[in-house]
């Protein structure tokens, strides 16, 4: 079910900026008293092609049906140091379960790649399945996120072994 899913970065494709912003909006930023005009604001902040933050939207038959972000992000706990985050993971519920989160996550990191970033943050409050069979693992369970939920912290190193001594005290580029 997943061929016929394109990933395109928001900056390409903004007409699908006012969808995406009210997905993100009623699943997650309206409960932290984010409001729209705001969570629109941050998409925009998003629509970057080759530095941090940037979103991305997914298609089928070119209609969006999921998004996912990568923003920089400051979490002392992990490293003194911004790093980057894959962030606001969504899909829509009748296409969930079809591969669309999969296939939107193996195409971010891809683009985490591109862009020369040696590893790659993920918070979750849901069981970290999906990201456990990309290849991430847990960084620490358990940690206070949004609303009082309990969020686990992954990584997905990016480099190769040789290549993560020379990246990796590097800060994320961002705009």
């Amino acid at each position: 079910m997943t061929s016929n899913i394109e990933c395109h970065l928001l900056i390409d494709g903004r007409q699908w900026s006012p969808t995406v912003a009210g997905w993100l909006h009623r699943e997650w930023y309206a409960a932290r008293g984010t409001l729209l005009p705001e969570m629109q604001r941050q998409l925009e902040q998003r629509s970057n092609r080759r530095s941090l933050p940037l979103a991305a939207v997914a298609l089928r038959d070119g209609t969006a049906i999921g998004t996912a972000s990568l923003v920089s992000y400051e979490c002392p706990a992990v490293h003194p140091e911004p790093r980057c985050f894959l962030a606001d993971v969504y899909v829509l519920p009748p296409c969930r379960g079809q591969g669309v989160a999969t296939t939107l996550c193996r195409w971010m990191i891809e683009t985490a790649r591109q862009l020369g970033l040696p590893e790659l943050f993920v918070m979750t409050a849901r069981p970290p399945l999906l990201y456990k069979r990309l290849g991430w693992r847990v960084v620490q369970e358990n940690l206070a996120g949004p609303r009082a939920r309990n969020v686990t912290m992954m990584v997905l190193p990016l480099s190769t072994e040789g290549e993560a001594g020379q990246e990796a005290n590097t800060a994320v580029r961002t705009q």
